[in-house]
């Protein structure tokens, strides 16, 4: 049943997933419950049962977990000179005079006055990759890059 899940529904519900990423808490948690009543539906738990158990039982993470780290992908592709240049012209390496421990992949906060700009991608996706570990965002291979994020970084 697990891969009936992530075959037929589960692209439905991360469909423009990194448009979603700024949402706020309502819509996010309308998003989960519904992944929930579709796991526990399709894989016959009660209602008691945990979503965390359905999702380890179907192997994934939650939504909003899956949908930062598909931006931080999107984020490690642009930085790789391996996606579009106008996602590229996002983002920004910040300069800094003196030279820390993974300082060179830190990227630059964008400038914003007004609170709506706080919930877009390019702040959201920039403050989440800079709050990674720095030997996840130094690698030089996104097969690596994808492990070391699944592994290490806690969002």
């Amino acid at each position: 049943m697990g891969r009936l899940y992530k075959a037929f529904i589960l692209p439905h519900l991360e469909y423009c997933g990194l448009l979603l990423l700024g949402v706020g808490n309502t819509q996010a948690n309308k998003l989960e419950d519904t992944n929930y009543y579709i796991l526990r539906s399709i894989l016959g738990f009660c209602r008691q049962t945990p979503y965390e158990f359905l999702l380890k039982t179907v192997g994934i993470s939650s939504l909003e977990q899956r949908r930062k780290f598909q931006a931080l992908v999107l984020v490690y592709k642009c930085l790789h000179n391996q996606a579009p240049s106008y996602i590229q012209d996002l983002f920004n390496f910040k300069v800094c005079s003196y030279n820390l421990r993974g300082s060179g992949t830190i990227l630059e906060m964008p400038r914003c006055n007004l609170e709506w700009r706080h919930k877009s991608f390019s702040f959201i996706a920039a403050r989440i990759w800079n709050s990674i570990p720095p030997f996840v965002r130094v690698t030089n291979d996104l097969l690596t890059f994808k492990r070391l994020l699944g592994k290490y970084a806690r969002f």
